[in-house]
């Protein structure tokens, strides 16, 4: 499934997996793939959230809570801990860092995922919490698109 990812997406993922998981849920949501990027490429996310004057705990914390209350309303007719289920906005996520790596002919990087969801995504820790759901809700509309 992530022959085209490079190890360090792989652990994203997985690590998306594991926090899908702990919220008693079997399918990754956007929010998950959050929640890998941030534990996996910590020191990464740390300099762009820096610039972006957000707090990497902040970040962490909303998006934990976000995670909670979205996986509640994330079903499947089965799951098991080895099967990975995607929401429609995280099969658009995977399909455009899959694009952004292969216009560049490359593996997925740890980058790509940076910069698909947090492109032109510039907020103040002020306005974390709304940013996080205005731009989870954007992706799930964007997922509906054809």
């Amino acid at each position: 499934m992530f022959e085209t990812f490079d190890y360090s997406a792989i652990t994203i993922m997985l690590t998306a997996h594991s926090k899908a998981r702990e919220a008693d849920s079997y399918v990754i949501g956007p929010e998950h793939i959050l929640l890998g990027l941030l534990e996996a490429q910590q020191d990464n996310m740390q300099q762009y959230l820096e610039a972006a004057c957000v707090s990497l705990e902040d970040l962490r914390l909303e998006a934990h809570r976000i995670a909670q209350q979205r996986s509640a309303g994330y079903t499947v007719e089965s799951g098991d801990d080895t099967t990975m289920h995607f929401t429609d906005a995280t099969k658009r996520i995977l399909k455009l860092v899959s694009e952004r790596a292969k216009s560049n002919n490359r593996k997925v990087i740890p980058e790509d995922f940076i910069t698909v969801m947090f492109e032109s995504w510039k907020i103040s820790s002020v306005e974390l919490s709304k940013s996080i759901e205005q731009r989870l809700d954007s992706l799930n509309a964007r997922a509906a698109e054809p």
